[in-house]
């Protein structure tokens, strides 16, 4: 008889992005965790990486300009925008998204991106600490208390 296998966050995680799943939603403390192994997951599938704060925009994290703010996509409904006219081959983390998940306009297009990812080659994460309904929208949702050393 086989034992099933009990996967950790990270290959969880790696398994999602390759199986394309278009949306993930990661409840977790460790931000900064999560975003080293996402890069390191961009950097073997040769996809770019980018991360959206409220405070920064969207920041490409694959490229030399790393952590250069990008005031125009500040706004929620902005960096959707982005990101949905972004490269095809990528990740996009957005943290702490939470708050705008009640927003009609964000929840509209998180479920518009859903759609179209399922064609393409990117994958939206939201990264929170803060465990909020999606208000109908279906993601594969990803909670922990740590994500073990590697």
């Amino acid at each position: 008889m086989e034992e099933n296998k009990i996967l950790s966050v990270n290959e969880e995680l790696e398994i999602l992005i390759r199986a394309r799943y278009p949306l993930v939603y990661i409840l977790s403390f460790e931000e900064k965790r999560i975003e080293n192994f996402l890069i390191n997951i961009a950097k073997q599938r040769n996809k770019k990486i980018f991360a959206w704060t409220i405070t920064t925009g969207i920041v490409n994290l694959s490229s030399a300009s790393m952590h250069q703010s990008n005031d125009s996509t500040r706004d929620p409904e902005a960096a959707l925008e982005y990101i949905n006219h972004g490269p095809d081959l990528a990740l996009y983390i957005l943290k702490d998204f939470h708050p705008y998940l009640s927003v009609p306009p964000v929840v509209r297009k998180l479920k518009d991106l859903t759609v179209s990812f399922r064609t393409s080659y990117k994958t939206l994460i939201l990264i929170s600490s803060f465990d909020n309904s999606l208000y109908g929208i279906s993601p594969v949702n990803i909670s922990h208390n740590t994500i073990p050393n590697e």
